[in-house]
């Protein structure tokens, strides 16, 4: 398994360093950034290979809890109020939690129990020469052909695929189906929408929508519709 690309977010700066002095000694994480600006950090994860963010709940600009409502990486909470992890775990992206001072026994723990076995999953990976989107579910291989797909939609820890095959669910966030979608044939519209090009038929007049043949439609924001190559 390779590194797993994770941040730190913690308003305040010793708490964040400390725990970083704790993840460098992870061999299985490879820790990019530390940031004790939660805001900053948000717009970087939107556009971000992180897979995983060791996040503060109680932090002034942004709560932990409203940060990981916005983000589909997997979280991990750090805090020192133990009555935060009851309504934390109702977030399905949160996949653990740590309470402070955290010591080093405390991450080996969380990441045998939780990050590893979750962060595990293995994809069939999709090449610009492969023809199916494929992915593992009870133990079978699923496969769906690109030239069918429409679109493709977060949906919590899962994947909406909308195809002319009918709805499926792949136990995959987006993010990771993502990486190894051809980019000659799909493109982002939107923070949780992404789209089959050859089979758009065209835009609502706000581009708040994407249209295809059939009348189905998928949410898109201007911003994405207007830097994409479509």
């Amino acid at each position: 398994m390779e590194k797993i690309k994770c941040i730190i977010i913690d308003d305040e700066f010793k708490s964040a360093e400390g725990l970083a002095t704790l993840i460098r000694q992870m061999p299985e994480l490879d820790l990019v950034a530390v940031h004790t600006d939660p805001i900053v950090a948000k717009k970087m994860l939107d556009n971000s290979d992180v897979v995983l963010v060791f996040s503060d709940i109680n932090m002034d600009q942004l709560s932990g809890l409203e940060l990981a409502e916005t983000i589909e990486q997997k979280v991990v909470f750090t805090t020192g109020h133990r009555g935060y992890a009851f309504s934390s775990w109702e977030l399905g992206n949160v996949i653990g939690f740590l309470k402070k001072p955290i010591l080093i026994n405390d991450i080996v723990k969380v990441l045998n129990e939780r990050i590893i076995p979750v962060l595990s999953t293995e994809i069939s990976t999709t090449l610009d020469t492969a023809e199916n989107l494929s992915y593992k579910l009870d133990g079978k291989i699923i496969e769906v052909p690109y030239d069918k797909i429409l679109y493709l939609e977060t949906a919590i820890n899962y994947t909406n695929i909308q195809s002319e095959l009918g709805e499926r669910f792949a136990p995959i966030p987006l993010w990771k189906l993502e990486r190894g979608l051809p980019k000659s044939i799909f493109v982002r519209v939107g923070k949780s929408t992404i789209v089959n090009k050859n089979k758009v038929t065209g835009f609502s007049d706000n581009y708040k929508e994407v249209e295809f043949m059939g009348g189905l439609k998928c949410k898109s924001s201007k911003h994405y519709i207007q830097n994409a190559d479509f």
